[in-house]
């Protein structure tokens, strides 16, 4: 024979178990604080747990209502953390008000009582309801963090969170802990193993985000440049090898940079950068990607862009760093850039051969005078051995 008290106990230890791990693991990643918030459900859950195992210390009435309460605070909490996990402020005032709200509903303790029923359909609610924002959280974060495990814990709350509701709508015919009736020993088991199930699946889906996390930061710093944010060659390289697209390279070149480097310093040829990025950032679309290549040259591919299309955003890049004034400590900074285009119609040339094209544009708008845009079309005759070498970057 099942002892009830003694499986709840145990019950009541795997959490604590399960709430030890992401405190652990909160230290090993140097105490982010989504990964403590994690603790604590886990908190709640062996505080149900205890409520109920002692219950023949508490007055009949006061015992199932806090075992209850903890319980709609625990799957609270969950819907918290997972909204720290996004970025999100963590804030239990609306968990604790809802729940304020059901106490205040008459049937609590009286199993037999018709309002009973209501309270239960109610406390299913508020429990699917907390279990559904939750699943919600880690599905909208889909699009910006694409990360595998995101959508397995959106399920696997969302199912649990259809669980609750359901059960407690059919509380009447249901034993205890299922439902209103009396107790049953099987009710008690599939209840307790449903409990840790939700509670082990979803430490490890957790435990497995956060790595997933961590190695997309560390992938994503491998392929941006650390000064302007924007995509590094690396990036780009990679670019070239995935697409097959048709695409238009700008290959772009702040000029006279090295003379802004030794008048004013490096750290303003520093700022000159990050404005040029933010300036890059503005005039391209969403779909496009933007390079730091090194020093002070850039590099936009447009997918699906004709030369002609190419050509508009390269003026239209050229116009806005152009009119921009640089207000530093050290005075005002306005500087100019040249930009080289070439475009591939059906997506056959290898990139560095584009890359080739444009570059020899860009050679030709810093002969011709700087602050311009040149197309390749014009700029690279079919054959020129005798075109120069192009200069230096920072001429």
């Amino acid at each position: 024979m099942i002892d009830i008290q003694t499986l709840i106990i145990w019950n009541g230890v795997a959490l604590a178990v399960l709430g030890s791990l992401f405190l652990f693991y909160w230290f090993w990643q140097s105490r982010t604080g989504g990964l403590l918030w994690w603790c604590l459900p886990f908190v709640f859950g062996l505080l149900a747990a205890g409520a109920s195992a002692g219950h023949d210390a508490l007055p009949d009435v006061l015992a199932p209502r806090l075992a209850v309460v903890l319980i709609m605070l625990a799957y609270g909490a969950v819907w918290q953390a997972a909204r720290v996990f996004n970025g999100h402020r963590g804030v239990l005032l609306p968990v604790v008000a809802v729940i304020a709200v059901w106490c205040l509903l008459p049937g609590i303790g009286a199993p037999g009582a018709p309002e009973a029923y209501v309270s239960s359909v109610v406390r299913g609610l508020v429990i699917g309801a907390f279990n559904g924002l939750a699943a919600y959280e880690f599905w909208r974060g889909r699009q910006e963090e694409p990360l595998p495990s995101r959508a397995a814990l959106a399920a696997i709350l969302g199912a649990n969170a259809v669980f609750q509701v359901v059960s407690h709508l059919y509380a009447p015919v249901l034993p205890a802990p299922l439902g209103l009736g009396p107790t049953e020993a099987w009710a008690a088991i599939a209840y307790n193993l449903a409990v840790l199930l939700v509670a082990l699946a979803v430490t490890i889906l957790m435990v497995s985000l956060s790595r997933e996390r961590v190695a997309e930061q560390y992938h994503q710093l491998a392929l941006h440049d650390q000064l302007t944010g924007l995509l590094n060659r690396r990036a780009f390289d990679a670019a070239g090898a995935e697409s097959q697209a048709p695409y238009a390279l700008l290959v772009i070149d702040i000029d006279h940079f090295k003379k802004i480097n030794d008048g004013f310093g490096h750290h303003v040829g520093d700022a000159v950068l990050v404005e040029a990025a933010r300036a890059i950032e503005r005039c391209i679309r969403r779909s496009d990607q933007a390079f730091r290549l090194g020093g002070e040259e850039f590099v936009c591919r447009l997918p699906h862009a004709a030369l002609g299309q190419a050509e508009v955003v390269a003026e239209r890049i050229r116009r806005a760093f152009e009119a921009l004034i640089i207000t530093l400590p050290e005075g005002e900074v306005h500087a100019t850039l040249s930009v080289g285009v070439a475009a591939c119609a059906d997506g056959g040339r290898p990139q560095d051969e584009l890359f080739a094209d444009a570059d020899a544009a860009l050679y030709i708008a810093k002969q011709s005078g700087r602050n311009r845009v040149t197309l390749s079309t014009y700029a690279r005759p079919a054959v020129d051995t005798a075109t120069p070498a192009r200069p230096q970057v920072g001429a």
